[in-house]
């Protein structure tokens, strides 16, 4: 028992070294702090600590939440940019009421956007029901109901 659990050790040690490529140091940095943190140094003790893996599911929603206030804050110097190219000085009412109203037509356009997106993915789906309903053999009404299991005339002289 011990040796297989050696083997097993081995094997999924070796599976984690090597990986299926190489890792990018912010994460492989991440890695390291969460092992340290959950003091599971191997790769055997690792797979099963809960601590370890709520530290990376951590630190992963600490780096999304990072990169949403990034491009945030790209979006509002994006609107600060263009109500300067319209001659407003910042940090002025009017400035911000036009920074409102540009983020205003930017988010009716995306819905417009979307919606037209959607319209045409209801097309597509529509074009492809039409194309399997006209590539769908025609229905074939037999002339004699029963005529596998019948005897000669007994439906009729056309059966």
């Amino acid at each position: 028992m011990k040796k297989k659990f050696i083997y097993i050790s081995l094997i999924i040690s070796a599976i984690f070294v090597t990986g299926c490529g190489s890792i990018p140091p912010q994460q492989q940095a991440r890695i390291d702090t969460c092992s340290r943190e959950a003091n599971a140094y191997s790769v055997s003790q690792r797979i099963g600590n809960g601590a370890y893996w709520s530290c990376l599911e951590r630190e992963e929603n600490n780096q999304n939440a990072q990169t949403q206030r990034n491009e945030q804050q790209a979006q509002i110097e994006n609107l600060r940019t263009r109500c300067d190219a319209f001659g407003f000085q910042r940090n002025t009412p009017n400035h911000s009421q036009c920074m409102f109203n540009l983020q205003r037509q930017d988010i009716d356009a995306n819905f417009r956007a979307a919606q037209v997106n959607q319209e045409n993915a209801r097309i597509r789906q529509q074009a492809l029901r039409d194309m399997n309903e006209a590539l769908k053999p025609p229905q074939i009404v037999p002339v004699c109901p029963g005529m596998l299991n019948a005897r000669p005339g007994q439906y009729g002289p056309n059966c």
